[in-house]
Order: structure tokens, then C-alpha cells, then sequence
């Protein structure tokens, strides 16, 4: 029940932090490539980085994929290791709740689908999680 509430906590932090305007998303979860942009720890720290503009934190490489199915494929582009599961997504008052099964597992990670939206008016897509040590966050790329 700690870590639920601890992942929550992180979660709710970071939608304040990062902004989210569902009145925004246009596209369906499925309709995006979603690439990392980084991974940190529930401290906030970037670990590694999708981005060459993130130093000090380690370049890496991940790519996730939603299908209509409900089902999602993260692939670890410098391993080769893949994951797979399933997903719900749950409208709220300001995001959608993602909930992420991944497969052998029992108890889902949350995460959060959404529009970020910047002061000069430019638009992303997003999709952030959180696994039991770390936060993990894609941009939806069409």
C-alpha cells in the first residue's frame, strides 16, 4: 500500500510539474510512436536520456507502442529486450490514467497519458510511468 501511494505521490508531482491538457489530445494512444525521452529516479534524477541535449545522463534508446487491442510492446533499443502486456486508460479531470500490466506480472504500474503544453503554445504528447524504482517518460512522435 506504501509504494502504491509513494508511486501515486510521484505521479501526481510530476503531472503538476510537467502540465496536461486532455481538452488538447487529439490522437489516440495508438495513433503515436512513443519515444524516450528519459528515465529517473523517484528523486527526480535523469538516469539516462533519449536526448543528446540531457547531459550528464547516459544517451539510451527505448521505444513503446500501444495497440487497439489493448495491448503495448516496449522495446529496449541497446539490449534488444522486449516487454509486452496490457493497458487500460481511464479519463480524468486532467489527464488519462494509464494503468500498465506488463506480462507475469500481477499488480499494474500507473502512469499517466496526456498533452503537454509549452508558453509558446507548442504541443506534445506524452506518456509517463512509473515502475517500482523509476519514472519512465516517452514522446508521442507521429
Amino acid at each position: 500500500m506504501k509504494k502504491r501511494l509513494l508511486k501515486g505521490s510521484v505521479l501526481l508531482l510530476c503531472l503538476f510539474l510537467i502540465g496536461c491538457n486532455p481538452a488538447q489530445t487529439k490522437g489516440k494512444i495508438t495513433e503515436y510512436e512513443w519515444v524516450m525521452e528519459n528515465i529517473s529516479n523517484k528523486s527526480g534524477k535523469t538516469l539516462v536520456s533519449g536526448e543528446s541535449n540531457s547531459p550528464p545522463a547516459e544517451l539510451y534508446s527505448m521505444i513503446l507502442a500501444f495497440h487497439e487491442d489493448r495491448t503495448f510492446h516496449l522495446v529496449d533499443e541497446m539490449t534488444e529486450e522486449e516487454w509486452k502486456g496490457t493497458y487500460t486508460l481511464e479519463r480524468t479531470t486532467d489527464s488519462f490514467k494509464l494503468d500498465m500490466l506488463f506480462d507475469g506480472t500481477e499488480e499494474a504500474f500507473i502512469g499517466v497519458y496526456g498533452t503537454r503544453v509549452y508558453q509558446d503554445g507548442t504541443t506534445v504528447p506524452y506518456v509517463l510511468f512509473s515502475t517500482n524504482n523509476e519514472i519512465l517518460s516517452f514522446s508521442g512522435k507521429e
